[in-house]
């Protein structure tokens, strides 16, 4: 007696199991993939796409706060080279000459 497509059913049904052994299997290496189930180290897939992607992010606008503080630190070397005035007031504030609120008077001695 044949079955489906003139095959003998018993067979049709062990190819059955076969195809649906097949598509279990590869059904859970998707899902392995995915990282929805977490392997060993945190797994790889998607979820760890999605982490690393988020702490590409954060990096990067660490990146752009240090270059700013970088420009800034520049601008202040450049002006130290080149004003007096800027080197006068970097040492009061630094070596704690002056304070801000302080009044300087200057008396000249008689010779």
């Amino acid at each position: 007696m044949t079955g489906f497509h003139g095959r003998n059913p018993a067979t049709f049904s062990d190819r059955s199991k076969f195809h649906k052994f097949w598509i279990v299997f590869f059904a859970g290496w998707i899902v392995i993939l995915s990282g929805l189930i977490p392997f060993g180290s945190g797994g790889a897939g998607f979820r760890q796409w999605f982490l690393l992607n988020a702490m590409l992010d954060d990096r990067k606008a660490e990146i752009i706060k240090i270059e700013s503080r970088i420009s800034e630190q520049q601008r202040l070397i450049q002006t130290l080279q080149t004003k007096d005035f800027a080197q006068e007031q970097e040492v009061r504030r630094t070596l704690g000459y002056v304070q801000d609120t302080e009044i300087i008077f200057e008396f000249q001695g008689r010779e």
